[in-house]
């Protein structure tokens, strides 16, 4: 396994853990991060969109907007969020970093610490 990757089989979907998706945002980027990250646990082998009876759920959750600023002459988007559980009280954030034209790699960093969240659980 390389650094800095998980390596998780896939789950039959009924053992596929839930994810709450607990945005705040309603621009055009933040927008593009709830899509990608639905995008994401829907192909997900390990993780799946929570649905209102799921009991025990992963929580992904942002308090503002997608950041970005200028860095040599492109848009950077800066992604703030945290992972955690319901019984759990919410911890340090997850920090991602993309061009934001590749919104999708913060996503998948994002999806990655919650597959790994799921591991602990």
């Amino acid at each position: 396994m390389a650094w800095g990757s998980v390596s998780i089989a896939a789950q039959p979907s009924g053992n596929r853990v839930p994810v709450v998706l607990n945005l705040v945002g309603d621009d055009g980027l933040s927008l593009t991060l709830r899509s990608e990250l639905e995008s994401g646990l829907r192909s997900d082998g390990h993780l799946r969109l929570a649905t209102a009876e799921d009991q025990r759920a992963i929580i992904i959750q942002t308090d503002s907007n997608v950041d970005w600023d200028k860095l040599d002459g492109r848009d950077a988007a800066v992604v703030i969020a945290y992972v955690f559980s319901k019984d759990e009280q919410r911890g340090s954030p997850v920090v991602a970093a993309c061009w934001t034209n590749d919104i999708r790699k913060c996503a998948r960093e994002v999806i990655r610490v919650a597959q790994i969240r799921a591991l602990l659980r």
